[in-house]
């Protein structure tokens, strides 16, 4: 290869570059065949300071590989330094702004009237009825989980920079490692490096399954623009990309090419273990506006006086095809608390029992995927797969596992050469199991749908009559509707905000 490369010894670099400010994160990661890895989760902190921007950015991968390598284009700059970063102190900023959810207060068990208080036949009035009491003096309080942090770690065994390397010299260096680099993965990298630039190369090794990369953190000139190239990510998504990012700056910042939306307490649901629907309204706002919705969790103001936004996607692979870029927001005095209220909503628990009749629908809890419908059978949410799509299960921003359909586009991707066979013990049911990226998916039959149950991911029988909910059958949000109208221009974005301020109404729970 012609491109000059950097070593870096320790885990630390300092490069001479030049060209656009342009500050990248998430990047494209890749497996040593035969194995298999898909990008999970992407956590990027930006923080302009006076001297510098510095980016933290974190990857959850999962798979079946034991060698990753992860790519991620550098700015042309005069000067960027990268290092390893300690994962506690990205964490610790990222609980910092996480969101807290508050529940309704059970209602209590209003007194019911004894022999002797309803009267006793003497002309005594009874007395009256006392109000209801409470069991808790407080609405309870817990944090949304909007992150699911891998149990095992990577370590990083290599990093360095190439200088100048074209996306179709670094798809040859990657297929020379025996990296597995699908079509859709070179052509991405084609396009997003169609002349020589810096690129920055980590290998990691970890144990198979769910695993963290390191922290990386790069510190660039303050001019820099943040930025997220999502679509050399996108082929590496498996069916959802979990995306957060953290922009703290003089004051509120936005991503000018992403719709940002506020998140309508009155449309957000939970069930009687405390779960939300929060995950699922957010992927569903990101399909109605082609995935590029961001929803703007909070706008905290920091001890030293500046801003810290909190945005947050939860987006299909499908949909990972507009790079957001950010910038600071027009309005300086903007702040949003990041805190879900749902203390004003009926609550579930009547004198200690659930109510059924105030339960949501399961599929308020899960969202199939664009183009879907997801029904209830044997009380259990069911996705409706369009035609040439397979149903796989995948992992929500709280850890709980749901069933999504997978686009059609995945399905046509051969498995690696010595890949393990996931069907072997998965019986699809009414359905066919398919190999794809090392995971085992379900292709249902035309009258059947795929569920999640005791046995796994399912293929079974639904009757003409069962209910549908997806759009226009129930569980699309007001939200999402908007999303939609408002197209994605930048002045579409400060209208849609407007509209989802003044707009606000009760909702009944589906």
């Amino acid at each position: 290869m012609a491109a000059r490369r950097w070593t870096c010894p320790g885990l630390a670099l300092a490069a001479l570059l030049a060209a656009p400010a342009v500050a990248h994160a998430t990047g494209a990661a890749f497996a040593s065949a035969p194995g298999t890895v898909h990008v999970r989760s992407v956590l990027a902190a930006f923080d302009a300071g006076p001297e510098a921007l510095t980016l933290e950015v974190a990857l959850e991968l999962t798979g079946t590989a034991t060698r990753v390598v992860w790519v991620l284009p550098l700015p042309a700059l005069p000067l960027a330094q990268v290092e390893e970063a300690t994962p506690e102190a990205l964490d610790a900023r990222e609980d910092a702004t996480a969101w807290q959810v508050t529940l309704p207060l059970p209602e209590g068990c209003p007194v019911k009237a004894t022999a002797s208080s309803a009267g006793c036949g003497c002309g005594d009035p009874p007395p009256p009825a006392a109000a209801p009491t409470l069991a808790h003096p407080e609405a309870p309080v817990a944090q949304i989980p909007v992150t699911v942090r891998g149990a095992g770690r990577a370590t990083i065994s290599h990093l360095e920079v190439f200088e100048g390397i074209s996306g179709a010299a670094l798809v040859s260096a990657l297929r020379d490692a025996n990296q597995a680099v699908s079509a859709a993965s070179a052509a991405a990298l084609v396009e997003a490096l169609p002349r020589p630039g810096p690129v920055l190369w980590v290998e990691a090794a970890s144990d198979p399954g769910a695993r963290r990369l390191p922290v990386l953190r790069l510190r660039l000139p303050p001019d820099t623009q943040p930025s997220l190239p999502l679509r050399i990510t996108a082929p590496q998504v498996d069916v959802r990309l979990d995306l957060r990012v953290l922009l703290t700056a003089d004051g509120p910042s936005l991503a000018e090419n992403w719709v940002g939306i506020t998140p309508l307490t009155d449309e957000i649901l939970f069930d009687d273990q405390g779960r939300t629907s929060y995950g699922p309204w957010v992927a569903r706002a990101c399909a109605a506006g082609s995935g590029h919705v961001f929803a703007i969790e909070a706008v905290v103001t920091e001890p030293d006086d500046r801003v810290t936004t909190r945005l947050y996607a939860l987006t299909g692979a499908e949909q990972l095809d507009r790079d957001p870029a950010f910038r600071p927001h027009p309005q300086p005095t903007l702040r949003s608390s990041p805190l879900l209220d749902l203390a004003a909503a009926p609550s579930l628990l009547v004198c200690d029992e659930v109510e059924p009749t105030r339960l949501p629908a399961p599929c308020a809890f899960n969202f199939c995927g664009p183009s879907t419908e997801c029904v209830v059978v044997e009380d259990r949410a069911s996705c409706r797969c369009p035609v040439g799509a397979a149903a796989a299960v995948i992992e929500g921003p709280d850890g709980t596992p749901s069933v999504a359909c997978t686009p059609a586009e995945r399905l046509s991707a051969a498995e690696p050469p010595g890949a393990p066979d996931p069907c072997v013990n998965l019986d699809c049911g009414a359905g066919t199991c398919l190999a794809r990226g090392g995971e085992a998916l379900c292709a249902c039959a035309s009258s059947a749908v795929a569920q999640l149950g005791p046995q796994g991911l399912r293929c079974v029988s639904a009757p003409a009559d069962t209910p549908t909910f997806g759009p226009g059958g129930g569980v699309e949000s007001r939200g999402a509707a908007l999303v939609r109208a408002a197209g994605l221009g930048s002045g579409a974005v400060f209208a849609l905000l407007g509209v989802l301020f003044l707009s606000r109404r009760r909702r009944s729970a589906v």
